[in-house]
């Protein structure tokens, strides 16, 4: 009798494999990760690029501007936006259209948006100012949807290295690395590095200096 249930068993097992017991092929599943990397990197490929006109130099990417965040945005926001998973809502206008990134929307601006077309993959990269929000209606739903456009060269030089004045009236522009020892150290746009000392800067943006030190957490001598 044992071994009559031993034998129908083995048979079940063989004839319905249980469920979780079989085991999924390495080799296939890895196939498919790389037919679906592939298929991105197509996508990519064939994607249009939103991106600055000029690109800054590659010292320029230790720039502190800050990455936006869709789900907190502000008017005013200055800083990075890097995505790859774009698509044109809606050309709107030879300069503005509606762009979703996921279920997230943003109304581009001031971009020779009439080379875009409805329903394209777009990879948006670079430097914007976020503007007010808009209104953008469907048959179905209102959204209230924020606008943004890109920085110019001269935009993102000047909001990354603002124009510093010493005492005697001299300018530069430049920006801030560390302070210590007395003397503030400066990046210039062309990576040249500037070491003065706080007491030489124009009292204005010595004090913006102080604050700017106190905020990494050290104490300014003079």
């Amino acid at each position: 009798m044992r071994r009559c249930l031993a034998a129908s068993l083995v048979t079940v097992l063989l004839v319905y494999p249980v469920v979780g017991l079989a085991q999924t092929d390495p080799l296939a599943e890895a196939a498919k990760w790389r037919l679906k990397l592939e298929e991105e990197k197509a996508r990519l490929a064939r994607a249009r690029r939103i991106q600055n006109d000029q690109v800054l130099p590659e010292w320029d990417s230790r720039h502190e501007l800050k990455s936006l965040n869709l789900n907190s945005l502000n008017e005013g926001d200055v800083g990075r936006l890097a995505f790859d998973n774009g698509k044109v809502l809606q050309v709107l206008g030879k300069t503005e259209a509606l762009i979703s990134f996921g279920d997230k929307l943003l109304w581009l601006q001031e971009y020779p948006a009439d080379k875009l077309s409805d329903g394209e993959d777009v990879v948006v990269r670079g430097l914007v100012r976020i503007g007010e929000t808009k209104t953008y209606k469907t048959s179905t739903s209102s959204n209230t949807v924020f606008t943004f456009r890109l920085l110019t060269a001269k935009e993102q030089t000047d909001h990354d290295y603002p124009t510093w004045t010493s005492k005697t009236g001299s300018k530069v522009q430049a920006k801030f690395v560390r302070y210590g020892g007395g003397k503030v150290q400066l990046l210039k746009p062309d990576g040249k590095k500037l070491f003065v000392a706080l007491r030489d800067f124009a009292n204005e943006d010595a004090d913006r200096l102080r604050k700017i030190i106190s905020n990494r957490g050290k104490k300014p001598k003079n």
